[in-house]
């Protein structure tokens, strides 16, 4: 059916009453062999048919449009709800991530701190420990020397100088000179190494 018969055939079906907007309406929802075609009888009973049935398609279009308006709100309603849910739940999971991260990062700082205070101290100890055996090697070395003296000291007493009978008294005197020199020998030996110990 061309465009021209159509547009006759409406002509024919549709009289006094009916709008265009109505007409568009039906066209849109049905096509021209879905209308009923009117009886050849009186005009007045064919149009309020027509009438009646263009009204009843209008409201069923209606209520057609009404649900797909519904459909289309709820539908854009459960689109942003699960925006909104994957929105919230990549928060929460930043989050968590975050409160690990800072977490971490006061762990890590108070194991720098723990092992910079253990290096401290094991440099302190270290220097400590050096100065220790730097003043047992000095009091080593004085008291090497001393016993040094001391054997050499036994030494001199094991082989006396000569008697001398011009000079008695020069034996005695060198053997007291000794002792008294290897006292005070011994005496500031042991001062030496009390001063260092403490």
């Amino acid at each position: 059916m061309t465009k021209s018969e159509l547009a006759q055939e409406l002509k024919e079906k549709v009289k006094e009453g009916v709008k265009p907007s109505d007409l568009k309406k039906l066209k849109r929802s049905k096509s021209a062999d879905d209308i009923p075609s009117a009886p050849p009888s009186p005009a007045a009973p064919p149009i309020q048919l027509l009438q009646d049935q263009l009204s009843e398609k209008q409201k069923q279009i209606e209520k057609l449009r009404e649900k797909l308006e519904e459909k289309q709100t709820s539908s854009s309603s459960l689109e942003l709800d699960n925006s909104l849910f994957a929105r919230h739940q990549n928060l929460k999971d930043w989050f968590t991530q975050y409160q690990k991260s800072k977490q971490l990062d006061t762990e890590l700082k108070e194991n720098i701190d723990e092992a910079s205070t253990e290096l401290i101290n094991q440099d302190d100890l270290i220097s400590k420990l050096q100065d220790e055996n730097r003043k047992l090697k000095l009091t080593n070395q004085s008291l090497s020397e001393d016993l040094e003296l001391a054997y050499r000291a036994v030494e001199w007493r094991k082989n006396p100088l000569p008697n001398d009978n011009k000079t008695p008294w020069l034996s005695p005197a060198i053997s007291l000179f000794l002792v008294i020199w290897f006292i005070s020998l011994l005496n500031s030996s042991w001062r030496k190494y009390n001063s260092n110990n403490n």
